[in-house]
């Protein structure tokens, strides 16, 4: 069985500029290809396919017209398995089966928790897979693929937050619902997590997986290399990213995808190295001070250059004196670097009298201010995640009825709790069971009610207005008296 290997291919990254526009869409295109030329029988995406939660209508189309170029087709698919995939409908002529899951840029969110990926599915060119719905149980199904003698079981999972699922391994909270001959079968992890420990429990390590993985699957970093693990007997696959979406020094290293050719329990790696990557120049430079440095640096990045419109990144590490304007710096190098406005990043010596409270001022995020001011009122009525959630789908992916359908869901979760049980954990609602299940009667009672209320009122109104106005008679009378015997004394 042949499989090709790719991930993070952040289709739409800088689609609006005139130079690198193009470039997430030309090395996936070269990916597809390379997986066409080789005659695989399966492609495996392992997430951001996108590199926005919500792509543009551009790039939707850029995705579909390539999709549909290199996965339909005449071509006998042999391969046997448990699930539904793209190649079993009738109505299509898939040659390529590609199954894919989602990352942290194109995961699931907003009304009924959909992905960019789920109207690809939905249209029969990918088949998407490792949606969990369930954080207290995340069961992992695989997908069971034969061909001849040769079993491949692949076990896939989308995207989690890092802290949540590293907590779920910890309690146990993961399980693989494997087949009773599962060691027959070739067993690959798919999943989109850090690897490397960035900070505390945000990255999944290798000692939390299961020993019966022969092949483990990481996407989600961006650099791409493979390793074996010792301890556990299983081979890895970063595949790291396709399109270079920084100017750092994960994205340093060359770009590939990888084949991989099983054959019963044995297996190959063919490592592909990517042709239509933008090369990225990166070097460091230390400078006492500011003199002459336009002369220097404009040296320096001149040895740098290396292939066509590169990407180029200089750190400059400025000891003594004020950094130079970027872009007028950088604006020599506009026919002949691709980010000749970004190409410097300076940094200077910080004064040592500030202290290192202070400094970590710069790296204290609004989310995690509203976190903690949240983790300490202890709400009732919405859980913590829920909100949080809701939050970052509202601020960082343009999710504008985040908190809109957050509060629908929460009352049609606890509207089907009190039907069911007249009872709700976070609210004594058994009083108001009987008010939902009667609402049309006391809808009914309430208009009756109304109604009543309104002719009472109508009636007071009436009451009103005439003994206004037998009070003014009366008063006029009485005037009328007073004037008539002003008169007559008057007379006397």
């Amino acid at each position: 069985m042949k499989i090709l290997i790719t991930s993070d291919n952040h289709l739409g990254y800088k689609e609006s500029d005139p130079i690198q526009g193009e470039d997430s869409f030309t090395t996936f295109e070269e990916i597809l290809k390379i997986a066409d030329k080789e005659n695989v029988d399966i492609l495996i995406q392992g997430g951001d396919l996108f590199h926005i939660n919500k792509p543009s209508r551009y790039t939707f189309n850029r995705a579909i017209n390539l999709l549909k170029k290199y996965c339909l087709g005449d071509k006998e698919i042999k391969i046997e398995t448990n699930t539904q995939l793209t190649y079993h409908d009738d109505n299509l002529n898939i040659k390529m089966p590609i199954i894919a899951i989602h990352g942290n840029h194109d995961d699931p969110c907003g009304l009924g928790s959909l992905s960019a990926l789920d109207i690809l599915h939905t249209s029969g060119l990918i088949t998407y897979v490792g949606k969990c719905t369930n954080l207290d149980k995340i069961e992992i199904k695989p997908i069971l693929l034969t061909i001849e003698e040769t079993n491949v079981a692949l076990y896939m999972l989308g995207y989690i937050k890092d802290v949540r699922l590293h907590r779920a391994f910890l309690e146990g909270k993961i399980s693989y619902l494997r087949p009773d001959n599962y060691k027959e079968y070739f067993n690959i992890l798919v999943l989109h997590q850090n690897r490397v420990k960035y900070a505390e429990k945000e990255y999944i390590p290798e000692e939390f997986i299961d020993n019966m993985f022969d092949l483990v699957i990481y996407g989600h970093e961006h650099e791409s290399l493979t390793s074996q693990n010792i301890y556990k007997n299983f081979f890895i696959i970063q595949n790291g990213s396709t399109v270079r979406t920084s100017l750092s020094d994960s994205e340093i290293s060359d770009k590939y995808t990888y084949i991989i050719e099983i054959n019963k329990k044995e297996f190959k790696c063919n490592t592909i190295p990517l042709q239509t990557v933008r090369p990225l120049c990166f070097d460091n430079i230390i400078l006492e001070d500011d003199k002459n440095i336009e002369d220097i640096l404009t040296k320096k990045v001149n040895t740098m250059i290396k292939g066509t419109m590169p990407l180029v990144r200089l750190r400059v590490d400025l000891l003594k004196g004020i950094p130079i304007n970027k872009y007028k710096f950088g604006i020599q190098f506009k026919d002949i670097i691709c980010n000749f406005s970004d190409i410097l990043k300076f940094k200077t010596k910080k004064r040592k009298e500030i202290k290192e409270e202070n400094k970590k001022i710069s790296e204290i995020h609004l989310k995690d201010i509203i976190y903690n001011f949240v983790s300490h009122k202890n709400l009732t009525t919405i859980p913590e995640n829920l909100f949080l959630n809701a939050l970052e789908e509202f601020t960082e992916k343009d999710e504008k009825k985040a908190f809109e359908n957050l509060m629908d869901n929460m009352q049609k979760e606890y509207i089907k709790r009190i039907i069911n049980d007249g009872f709700c954990e976070e609210i004594p609602f058994l009083k108001i069971k009987n008010q939902i299940i009667n609402e049309k009667g006391y809808k009914e009672e309430e208009e009756i009610i109304s109604k009543e209320i309104n002719e009472i009122e109508n009636e007071i109104e009436i009451n009103n207005k005439e003994e206004t106005i037998k009070t003014k008679k009366i008063n006029k009378n009485e005037k009328l008296k007073d004037e008539d015997s002003f008169s007559f004394t008057e007379f006397l």
